[in-house]
């Protein structure tokens, strides 16, 4: 198929042999090619920024917490199930099983929920005035560049107008509290790893406690009666697979133009 760009150079090469028969037709359409490109540079060009200031989580039928006090409490959990996980392959009576319901693994929808509270802005930066027509969010994970939806959640209605040159902000000035309904345990996943990690960076050694193969081998016995979840589990903490969490914040305005941008939630691309 040929493009516009072929088009012209092939304009171009018979004015060259001196054909000039194209003269009438290029004089023709060029004042209307120039009304486009101008009124395209005029367009509003949206720059969104954006930073998330709160992190609250909550496993299944649990008070939310702030991201830390969540990750402590979680903690707690693993230390309690881990000697029977452990112990599972040698059948060993004196073990005792973890209470019902302590178990973080065994749930799909173990942790439900998440909420971010964000501060953003959008600014005009074209020669328009113009009006957000709709903001959506998306809560996405990235695992050897494979890109999926952990859940998803609602911006409040937005129709703020945006002055040429001028800033809006997008929701409560204070931040804007995103509330997310989360598919599966893939986000609970990272903070698993976060948690074990931790461990071993505080108790071992420091010749071994950086050694990726040492946290894969604690994150398969955990999740050892799911494979699937163990390789989740073992991809996350791989840090050739650069894995991360991030919100998207994508802006529109009523002339159809978009600004986006990521919020950093996790990010273990590098294991230290």
């Amino acid at each position: 198929m040929r493009t516009f760009g072929d088009s012209l150079r092939a304009i171009g090469q018979d004015f060259i042999k001196g054909k000039t028969f194209w003269l009438p037709v290029v004089l023709a359409i060029l004042p209307c090619v120039l009304l486009a490109t101008k009124f395209r540079s005029n367009m509003p060009q949206l720059v969104v920024t954006a930073e998330v200031v709160r992190q609250q989580y909550a496993l299944k039928g649990q008070a939310l917490e702030d991201r830390e006090e969540f990750v402590q409490g979680l903690k707690r959990k693993i230390e309690s199930v881990f000697p029977a996980q452990a112990a599972v392959p040698f059948a060993t009576p004196s073990v005792s099983p973890a209470k019902e319901g302590e178990n973080v693994l065994s749930d799909w929808d173990a942790m439900p929920g998440a909420i971010y509270t964000v501060k953003a802005k959008v600014a005009n930066l074209g020669t328009l005035s113009s009006t957000i027509s709709f903001v959506s969010v998306r809560l996405i994970e990235s695992v050897g560049g494979r890109m999926s939806w952990l859940g998803y959640a609602g911006w409040p209605k937005e129709d703020a107008k945006l002055p040429q040159g001028e800033i809006a902000i997008l929701g409560n000035p204070a931040g804007q509290p995103i509330e997310f309904k989360l598919f599966g345990s893939d986000l609970l996943d990272f903070q698993i790893v976060e948690v074990i990690g931790r461990g071993l960076r505080e108790h071992l050694p420091k010749d071994i406690r950086n050694r990726p193969e040492i946290l894969a081998s604690f994150l398969r016995v955990l999740a050892l009666n799911n494979s699937f979840r163990q390789e989740h589990l073992v991809s996350i903490a791989d840090p050739a697979n650069q894995a991360r969490v991030f919100l998207v914040i994508e802006v529109d305005d009523v002339y159809g133009r978009k600004g986006l941008v990521e919020c950093p939630i996790m990010d273990y691309g590098a294991w230290k």
